[in-house]
C-alpha cells in the first residue's frame, strides 16, 4: 500500500507542477510591449512588461510624443521586439523590426536582417529593443 500511495502522490504532484508551469507561461505571454517612431525627427518611445495593451500603447506614444509630434506605431509585441533603421544624408530611410521572438537575439537578428534586405545589404543600426518578462 505504501508503494501505491507514493506512486499516486507522485502523479498528483507532477500534474500540479505541470498546471503551475503552464499558468506561468500564459501570464508571460499576456504582457505587452510597443514601439513608436517618428522617421522625420528620429524621436522614439517604447514600453514593455505591461499587462494592459492600451496602457503599453499610451506609454510608448507619450514617450515618443514628448520629443515632438508625428509618432507612428511600429509594432506591439508579447515576446521580445527590436527596431533597426538606416538613413542616408539625402534622406533615404529604411527600417526593419522583429517581434514576438522568445529571445532578444532572435528579435535583433530579424530586425537587422529585414532592414539590411531593404537597404541592399548595408548595415543598419538598432534603435529600440525590449523583452517582456
Amino acid at each position: 500500500m505504501f508503494h501505491k500511495l507514493t506512486r499516486t502522490s507522485l502523479v498528483a504532484i507532477t500534474a500540479i507542477v505541470g498546471l503551475l508551469l503552464s499558468s506561468a507561461t500564459v501570464f508571460a505571454a499576456e504582457k505587452h510591449g510597443v514601439f513608436y517612431y517618428n522617421k522625420d525627427t528620429g524621436a522614439y518611445g517604447y514600453s514593455y512588461n505591461y499587462l494592459d495593451k492600451d496602457e503599453a500603447e499610451s506609454r510608448a506614444y507619450e514617450e515618443c510624443s514628448s520629443f515632438g509630434g508625428g509618432c507612428r506605431h511600429i509594432v506591439t509585441f508579447t515576446g521580445c521586439g527590436a527596431f533597426a533603421e538606416w538613413r542616408s544624408e539625402e534622406g533615404k530611410f529604411v527600417y526593419g523590426y522583429g517581434y514576438d521572438y522568445g529571445t532578444l537575439k532572435g528579435a535583433l537578428d530579424r530586425a537587422m536582417e529585414e532592414c539590411m534586405e531593404r537597404n541592399n545589404g548595408y548595415k543598419c543600426g538598432v534603435i529600440m529593443y525590449a523583452c517582456n518578462e
